[in-house]
């Protein structure tokens, strides 16, 4: 999913938009049916900073995150007057095992995301706070948006990125 547009197979770019985001309209379909029913629900969906923006992630991965971001502004509206938020986050680049997984699975292949994952040189060239987020950082807005105090908020990406986007 990180090749150029020219490079991608369609079974990658399928692949990519099955998991991404199919994944997450198949989640949020099946989560409404107790939701509607019960006339409140919070989801909370995951996106990227790559679906508020272009990213030098790669088509598939770009357009997916994109789509993710449209799935969950859409069904914000849908649902709202039943009591249901849904919103998601955009991390920016997040120190996870993600990178080092990838690497190990796809061995020489795994350097054409240094768009999305970049080494620590290129995290600090574009993002201001001049570092990754941690899964706890990410954690904590999961779980205001999950909670109470966030019962107003609904049909935002929340954008998690150290000011990535900012510049």
């Amino acid at each position: 999913g990180y090749a150029p547009v020219t490079e991608l197979t369609p079974t990658v770019w399928e692949r990519v938009i099955a998991i991404n985001l199919s994944g997450t309209f198949y989640a949020c379909k099946r989560a409404l049916v107790d939701m509607v029913a019960a006339r409140r629900g919070r989801i909370v969906n995951i996106a990227s900073v790559a679906g508020v923006v272009g990213s030098g992630g790669g088509p598939a991965y770009t357009a997916s995150k994109h789509g993710v971001v449209g799935l969950t502004r859409q069904l914000a509206i849908t649902h709202a007057a039943q009591g249901i938020t849904v919103n998601a986050i955009g991390p920016g680049a997040v120190q996870t095992g993600l990178r080092a997984n990838t690497v190990r699975i796809l061995g020489g292949d795994a350097p054409v995301m240094r768009g999305v994952g970049g080494d620590d040189a290129a995290i600090k060239a574009i993002t201001p706070a001049e570092r990754r987020g941690t899964v706890d950082e990410i954690a904590a807005c999961a779980v205001f948006l999950a909670g109470e105090a966030a019962s107003y908020v609904t049909g935002h990406t929340l954008v998690v990125d150290g000011g990535w986007t900012a510049r």
